[in-house]
């Protein structure tokens, strides 16, 4: 309301003519007066003073119904409901002076207003003593509300989640508290008025009441320097060093679900160098805004059409041939191109959105394989990724099965793919799905094995035929000790009676090497990146036409 200058200009007026009034009527009783008996008498000019108050009344009034949106439902309703509370209670005091219930209508009006003030537990971080995420979302809303320019400082420390994996759940909120000591320290050195914030997940958000880049930049630096010390917790000296990015919103990034995302993203561009950045300097870095918008970019896909499934090849060693080939989710959107699968796979896991892109793949995966086209490229079957969140879902496996029925499709033409992660997961729902699919005759590979906490004892649980090395096996395939590492973890699968697939070949040299030593099928770009569907069929054609012969001859 104060943005308003003629109203603020007003306000004031009318505050300093109330005053002057209250002073004038000490001495001559001209509103209000007590007489001898300690009766209070109405005086004659008491009606300048509710026109005076009435004036303010109904213009604050309509202000808040016109900007209602910017209230939460209860918080309107309470607010609201001091207008006809005073307009009765001024009413019953006109017509009966000597009831004197503005005063306890004053204090009720005090009372409902004091419902929209939000408990302390509800805006401060237990651990640190700083304000939380709610606190941060309720207080940049009403920025972008009232368009009220706020710079603001995010701090992210690099190691965070390497720390709270490596100490206990007190320690890791010592380390949060004595790291929350250090930036409170700082703000107290670099004077001025701030607002700090724990936003969980080792980040933090300072917020400056005044545009001023210049000392925001000295506590960026401070902070930074504070952050590069390594201190001493634990028995063992640890670092905390920290990304730190200054921006003024909501000039530089309009929204509040924007700012939430690009502090969530900003120190995810691999081609920043440093610790301290300014956001209009990065906000429009091709990796930045991808990250930065990657749900809205997701969501778009489903709109307009922008994922599209491609495949690549498998090839058997033994039969010397592509039988199979894996589905892989690609997304083209028009502004930034291709989106990698890292990106927004890993966002669509914390969205939700997940499920739905699984859905898509298996609808479409299943159209393909019960095609023509498929009969005719000679594949025996497909692998399709499965989720830990798909896997969650209770009609996971009915559902899957209901529309392999419906679509003839036999089970043997379909393979899922698991990671080994989901073995940790003690859901019965989990393994019921699993058994459940495996029982139906679909068959398993377990994926991306010797990237997690390999154990051996959890992937016996699992009903998977086929293993598949990850391309680190293959990057370091030329180091003595993964050498040995790389033929026993084969040789131990292989006395399982299980099929080794080697991802990530890219020449001539890697493929010979694993073909050494023993994998049964390669997957990567020697042969094919990954693919459309026509282009699939054309690969396969030439191969059979052409490359297969020369492959023989090389071997």
């Amino acid at each position: 309301m104060f943005k308003r200058h003629g109203f603020l200009i007003f306000h004031i007026l009318s505050i300093l003519a109330i005053i002057i009034l209250l002073i004038v009527n000490h001495y001559n009783g001209m509103i209000f007066r007590i007489d001898e008996m300690g009766h209070y008498i109405r005086g004659n000019y008491i009606l300048l003073m509710y026109f005076i108050g009435s004036l303010n009344f109904f213009y604050s009034f309509f202000f808040v119904i016109q900007h209602r949106d910017w209230y939460a439902q209860s918080h309107f309703n309470s607010i609201v409901l001091m207008y006809p509370i005073s307009v009765l209670a001024i009413g019953i005091q006109w017509f009966f002076p000597y009831l004197v219930v503005e005063p306890f209508a004053l204090s009720l009006v005090n009372l409902l207003v004091s419902q929209t003030v939000q408990r302390p537990e509800v805006l401060i971080d237990g651990v640190t003593g700083f304000h939380n995420m709610n606190s941060f979302i309720s207080d940049t809303k009403r920025y972008e509300k009232t368009k009220s320019n706020r710079m603001i400082l995010l701090v992210k420390l690099k190691n965070s989640s390497m720390l709270r994996g490596l100490l206990s759940y007190e320690h890791y909120n010592s380390l949060i508290r004595r790291t929350a000591g250090m930036i409170q320290n700082s703000t107290n050195l670099i004077k001025g008025r701030y607002i700090l914030y724990y936003l969980n997940d080792g980040k933090f958000a300072i917020i400056v009441n005044h545009i001023d880049g210049n000392r925001v930049k000295a506590l960026a630096e401070l902070i930074d320097h504070e952050l590069s010390k390594p201190i001493s917790f634990n028995h063992i000296n640890v670092n905390i060093n920290a990304y730190l990015c200054s921006l003024v919103f909501p000039e530089d990034i309009a929204s509040v679900e924007d700012l939430i995302t690009f502090s969530n993203s900003f120190y995810n561009n691999s081609k920043l160098m440093g610790n301290i950045y300014e956001a209009k300097d990065i906000i429009n870095d091709k990796e930045v805004s991808i990250n930065t918008n990657i749900d809205k970019i997701i969501e778009k896909a489903y709109l307009t059409d922008n994922f599209m499934v491609y495949y690549q090849p498998i090839y058997s060693v033994k039969e010397k041939k592509f039988k199979s080939a894996e589905a892989l989710l690609r997304l083209y959107d028009k502004e930034y191109g291709f989106v990698s699968p890292k990106v927004f796979i890993k966002a669509a896991e914390k969205s939700g959105a997940i499920l739905r892109i699984g859905d898509y793949v298996l609808d479409e995966t299943f159209k393909f394989i019960a095609s023509e086209d498929f009969e005719k490229s000679g594949l025996e079957f497909v692998e399709i990724n499965l989720s830990i969140q798909q896997c969650l879902q209770v009609n996971l496996a009915d559902d899957i099965i209901n529309k392999m029925k419906c679509m003839e499709i036999s089970p043997d033409k379909v393979n899922f793919e698991i990671t080994e992660s989901i073995a940790g997961y003690s859901q019965a729902v989990v393994m019921n799905n699993l058994i459940k699919l495996n029982d139906y005759g679909i068959k398993f590979s377990l994926d991306d094995f010797g990237t997690g906490y390999s154990n051996l004892r959890r992937l016996g649980t699992l009903p998977i035929t086929i293993v598949k090395l990850d391309k680190l096996f293959v990057d370091e395939y030329k180091n003595e000790v993964m050498q040995t590492i790389i033929k026993n973890v084969i040789s131990m699968f292989k006395e399982l009676d299980l099929r080794i697939l080697v991802e990530g070949v890219e020449n001539k040299d890697q493929l010979e090497s694993f073909i050494g030593y023993g994998c049964d099928e390669i997957q990567g770009f020697f042969f094919s990146r990954p693919i459309k569907k026509g282009d699939l069929l054309d690969f396969l054609e030439n191969f059979r036409a052409e490359e297969q012969e020369k492959l023989e001859d090389n071997f």
